[in-house]
């Protein structure tokens, strides 16, 4: 059991170079990643108040607003998000200045797909501080999950879940703390676009807080944000994941 057959992350590119960007969607379909594509900053600003991304893979020269500009809203909202810049700017000082204004990385244009692919590998590699992608075990007290076997403990007592139900709550303590949105959620646990006005995914929440018991009398919270999606809420001394 596991995560293996979804979309193992979910990267945003803003880029109004569509070849580009068609290129860069092949090449992270092929390695297991979902991606989502905005030739407009502005709307992929407006979309990222109610959207959960792993990275974002940004160019500097983009019309409406700048990369800088769309760079400077990430950094003041989510300020864990990496994020690499696309840039044709060679120029030294300019460097400095994407890199100042909060980039974590960058690449000059024209990109090679396969670049970007190792690029956001490594971003995603230093920024894997909870939980890293091939951890087998997590353990926030009293849970403890075990990925290869697919089970959930709680204070030593085994609790039976659905496949699905496992891969949620496998997600949901992967990003204890971290508002996940109801398209981030759907796109990792199903691998496509599902009709957000079906109660799928509220059905497994739902499932999923009565038979863990997530809630104060365990120090663990599964809280639904309105109009978002959902955070699993632990308090910092009780994180611990190998």
């Amino acid at each position: 059991m596991g995560m293996d057959a979804v979309p193992s992350h979910r990267i945003a590119i803003v880029d109004d170079d569509a070849d580009l960007s068609a290129c860069v969607r092949n090449i992270m379909a092929q390695n297991d990643y979902a991606l989502r594509v905005y030739s407009s900053s502005v709307k992929f600003v407006k979309e990222l108040h109610f959207e959960t991304f792993d990275a974002v893979i940004l160019d500097w020269m983009m019309p409406e607003m700048t990369g800088l500009e769309v760079l400077r809203h990430i950094k003041e909202f989510h300020p864990d998000l990496p994020v690499l810049l696309l840039t044709s700017r060679s120029d030294d000082n300019d460097i400095i200045q994407g890199l100042r204004s909060g980039a974590d990385d960058f690449v000059s244009k024209p990109a090679n797909p396969e670049v970007l692919l190792a690029r956001v590998d490594a971003l995603l590699r230093r920024f894997a501080v909870k939980s890293p992608d091939n951890a087998q075990i997590i353990r926030v007290d009293p849970y403890v999950l075990d990925n290869a076997e697919g089970r959930v403990t709680c204070a030593g007592q085994e609790i039976t879940l659905t496949n699905r139900e496992f891969q949620l709550a496998w997600l949901l303590f992967r990003n204890v703390n971290r508002p996940l949105s109801r398209q981030y959620l759907l796109e990792r646990l199903w691998g496509k676009l599902i009709d957000l006005q079906t109660r799928t995914l509220d059905t497994h929440v739902g499932r999923l807080r009565v038979k863990l018991k997530l809630g104060a009398s365990n120090g663990v919270k599964l809280t639904a944000l309105y109009g978002f999606g959902y955070r699993l809420d632990v308090s910092p001394e009780k994180l611990d994941c190998d």
